[in-house]
């Protein structure tokens, strides 16, 4: 009964939640199932028994069509051998499973670069050291060199390994073959569970006898994966092709032994393609092929009319389809997939497809003496009693010393054969599902360079009115004088009725509200719909599925686009789509195959805001960051050589953000820092890259922090008291404090020559804005709002406050900042989640045409001011080339690295 609650709990559940730690591990679903059990009802015994149900159900590899199955993480330094207990409550046992991805095979799957499989069998107990670990190597050599990360999968140390340092490559290829009492047992699936129980208890009692030496982290416990559990694991883990030398199949004499490999099951089940050099020849080979026929498994041989009998090319058992170029087994692979997946009476036994086999041709076989050894050592191995999967390594073995050692250069010629024909599949694969998910969400590429988008979202020239999904990034990126690299996010916002105090601890009436959201977006939505035309680099997820998706347009808008924009009211596509068909169509932001990353089996994140009856925000929630932004791709060098400007948010990883701004300073585009958070703000103040000696603040030239993220900046922690907080955002003096601490010793550190601006947003204070002058500069100032007391600055930081009220856009001379009058209007205030974004997008695009610092300032503010009164959307859609007004700038030239004053 345990057994088939958890398996019913499971199917019903994805596998999603991912526990953090210098190990990586992912938590499946079942251990929520676990968890509804209690301690009384649960046993070790009873959760390693589960486990192995769960190997033999597809709930292990499925996927529901409500919930994310990210089942791999990336650690930031080498795996340890530590096996803790993940799980931290006393109710339920520790859990068991865990799936360790190497960081560079991490990073390939997270940009969508093509990886393949290895089974670490071949390592193991393929042949002996070194010629195992010799031929592995040059295997690796082969795929980098064709742009392929390699990862070989096994167990270590009670858990699931995807991908092994060189080091871990070399122990595990000595370890069952030059080192007396290691044993490296041979994992099918049914053992995986069994082996790493039988791992992780060695290791704790181990470590909880008190004579054990430190000998435990010096001997790693391996267990060497099969063809089938290399396709579970190799799932497991996002990858979609594997390479090994043969699969197994169904034994000679299995109607009498039933000796059937569970290879060809698990390829029914795994849609993982497997590349052999076909069936082992000491099985039967039409047998083994009648059995995928039944299980559907798509076979194909590769250029050749026989099915490939591994060392042989020829079997003479005709192949049941002959595939001559790499890219029709991928559109093939794909299409199998598809039909699975949209299938309505898919069982739980094939939920996700099934593989697909490509047979190799082995093109330099050992012939005809090899076959006679294999025959020879076959019934030699009859007379020894060997059966089962016992007879294929003593067979190999035979035939090894037989042939003189031509069946072992054989052997590893047709792995290396094996792994080039799989590069190519793996490469046209990745590129075949690239464009899947771009054309799933309706992702636009202008074609040419020089796109004008007029202020009603319509290209202004006939030519360039067709769009199209381009894989080709160097042909597809246009030029853009200003690159927003940040967040795409799904905005929902409550907040309390009017009249309605907002009550904690309870259930509030409320109007909710969902609209296009992400720091990074609503800048460049502002940029794009004011005419600058701006580049965006960001990620979003392919598992956005709705059926209707309202697209809210604002009166103005409608009447400007007339039927054609009313047509779109109500989008029946994903929700990423119409995030990107938005941004591209309406608001001018241009989108390329490069800056676009589309992340598989991953949610778009999103943003929950709770706003107070005033407006302001009380409290929100992010989710789905943490699969997303990482994906985020840093723009080529060809972007560079047409950008002024890089405005970066802090949704990006910190690895990218910081090789992201050092290359546009490095290339003399001035970088703009928008915290986004305290907590991320802290992550930005705190890092240093010990290697290059090097921070992220110092290539930064321009930020916009409110308070609290100043504080964190500069402190470089989140843990404020709020007490404290509330004092410092009381405090002028304190704030200019802490900007100068900011501007003098953290920003911009190796260009003390250039000007250098913080923006901090006030809410409804306004903005203070704080410039670290060029020297030059400095007591020269002819009017008075350049300093907000009157008198020349005696050193080089100068501070002017802006408060809210005033939208004033005049080219005329500024005046005082306290002439300013804090009454002349009411300012609206309806949602405030996107007004500091408008703030930024509108102020950079002022800089852009030229204007002053000042004017771009005021025009920044006036533009929030708009945004500020749209209830349902961060970014007011009232934003063009024409609203707010901007006069002709008094500076027409194209602006430098030091702002107009």
């Amino acid at each position: 009964m345990v057994t088939k609650y958890l398996l019913e709990r499971t199917r019903a559940r994805a596998w999603s939640a991912k526990i953090p730690g210098p190990t990586a591990a992912v938590v499946p679903a079942w251990q929520a199932a676990v968890s509804g059990l209690g301690a009384s009802s649960f046993s070790t015994t009873t959760a390693i028994a589960s486990t192995s149900c769960l190997l033999r159900s597809t709930a292990f590899t499925k996927r529901t069509g409500t919930a994310s199955k990210t089942m791999t993480t990336t650690t930031t330094r080498p795996f340890s051998s530590s096996t803790q207990p993940l799980s931290s409550s006393s109710s339920s046992p520790p859990f068991l499973w865990k799936l360790q991805v190497l960081p560079s095979v991490q990073a390939a799957l997270d940009a969508q670069q093509p990886v393949v499989a290895l089974e670490s069998t071949l390592v193991a107990h393929g042949m002996p050291f070194p010629d195992n670990l010799e031929l592995y190597q040059r295997v690796a050599q082969l795929l980098r060199d064709r742009g392929v990360e390699p990862a070989t999968i096994a167990l270590c140390n009670g858990a699931c390994r995807i991908g092994l340092t060189p080091a871990e490559l070399s122990d595990l290829a000595q370890a069952a073959t030059t080192t007396p009492g290691r044993v490296v047992p041979k994992c099918s699936t049914r053992d995986l569970p069994i082996v790493l129980a039988q791992q992780q208890e060695q290791l704790e009692s181990s470590r909880s006898d008190s004579t054990a030496t430190a000998a435990v982290p010096n001997h790693l416990l391996w267990g060497a994966t099969t063809v089938a559990s290399t396709m579970v694991l190799a799932h497991a883990a996002g990858i979609s092709t594997f390479v090994t030398g043969g699969i197994g199949g169904v034994h000679r004499g299995a109607e009498d032994s039933m000796d059937i490999s569970a290879d060809l099951l698990q390829l029914a089940q795994t849609p993982v393609v497997v590349v052999s050099a076909g069936i082992k020849s000491i099985l039967d080979i039409r047998k083994t092929l009648e059995v995928l026929e039944t299980y559907s498994v798509p076979v194909v041989s590769y250029q050749c009319d026989d099915f490939p009998a591994f060392f042989s090319p020829h079997s003479q058992v005709p192949s049941p389809a002959r595939v001559d170029h790499a890219s029709t087994i991928a559109r093939a692979f794909c299409l199998s997939q598809q039909l699975f997946s949209n299938s309505t009476t898919s069982s739980s036994f094939r939920s996700s497809g099934p593989g697909m086999l490509v047979g190799v041709p082995n093109d330099d076989p050992a012939g005809a003496a090899v076959e006679d050894a294999i025959q020879a050592a076959l019934a030699r191995a009859k007379e020894l009693n060997i059966t089962g999967r016992d007879v294929t390594p003593f067979v190999l073995k035979q035939v090894a010393e037989q042939t003189q050692g031509d069946s072992l250069r054989s052997n590893q010629h047709l792995v290396e054969r094996n792994a080039v024909v799989g590069a190519e599949i793996a490469k046209a694969i990745c590129q075949i599902q690239r464009q899947q998910y771009r054309r799933h969400l309706g992702v636009v590429v202008p074609v040419g360079h020089g796109n004008n988008h007029n202020s009603k979202g319509k290209n202004n020239d006939d030519h360039q009115e067709h769009f199209h999904a381009s894989s080709s990034s160097s042909s597809s990126t246009p030029p853009a004088r200003i690159v927003v690299m940040g967040g795409i996010i799904v905005d929902r916002v409550a907040q309390p009725l009017p009249s309605h105090k907002l009550l904690l601890y309870t259930s509030n009436p409320a109007t909710c509200t969902e609209s296009d959201g992400g720091v990074g977006r609503n800048i460049a939505e502002t940029l794009g719909r004011l005419g600058s035309r701006p580049l965006l680099y960001s990620a979003v997820g392919g598992n956005d599925h709705t059926s209707t998706y309202h697209h809210h347009h604002s009166s103005s808008a409608s009447a400007d686009t007339g039927e054609e924009e009313k047509e779109n009211d109500i989008m029946a596509l994903t929700r990423s789509s119409g995030l990107l068909h938005r941004l591209v169509h309406e608001c001018g932001v241009q989108i390329t195959s490069e800056s676009l990353v589309v992340v598989p089996q991953a949610y778009t994140p999103c943003y929950l805001a709770v706003l107070d009856s005033e407006g302001d925000l009380h409290t929100a929630l992010c989710a789905n960051t943490e699969h997303v932004f990482p994906a985020i791709a840093i723009p080529s060098v060809a972007v560079w050589k047409h950008a002024q400007y890089l405005v970066v948010d802090a949704n990006l990883s910190l690895t990218t953000l910081a090789k992201t701004v050092q290359q546009a300073y490095e290339n003399n585009v001035l970088v703009f820092l928008e915290p986004t958070s305290v907590p991320k703000a802290a992550h930005i103040g705190n890092y240093y890259d010990s290697t290059s000696k090097t921070t992220i603040l110092e290539f930064v030239g321009m930020a916009s922090p409110n308070v609290a993220e100043l504080v964190a900046l500069v402190r470089g922690h989140s843990d404020t008291e709020p007490d404290e907080l509330t004092q410092i955002e009381d405090d002028d003096g304190q704030i200019r404090a802490l900007c100068r601490t900011l501007l003098l010793e953290k920003m911009n550190l190796d260009r003390p020559k250039e000007e250098i601006h913080l923006f901090v947003t006030q809410g409804a204070k306004g903005v203070l804005h704080a410039c670290r002058r060029l020297p030059k500069n400095l007591g020269t100032f002819s009017t008075k709002a350049d300093h907000d007391d009157g008198v020349a600055p005696t050193d080089d930081i100068v501070f002017c406050h802006y408060h809210p009220s005033f939208s004033g856009t005049s080219n005329a001379p500024t005046t005082d900042a306290s002439e300013i009058p804090e009454e002349d209007e009411v300012v609206v205030v309806a949602n405030t989640t996107g007004a500091g974004d408008t703030f930024t997008g509108a102020l950079l695009h002022a800089l852009l045409q030229g204007h002053s610092m000042d004017t771009a300032i005021r025009f920044g503010m006036s533009a929030a001011v708009v945004s500020l009164a749209c209830p349902d959307r961060a970014v007011s859609p009232k934003l063009s080339p024409h609203y707010p007004p901007l006069l002709p700038p008094i500076i027409t030239q194209k602006p430098s690295m030091h702002m107009p004053q």
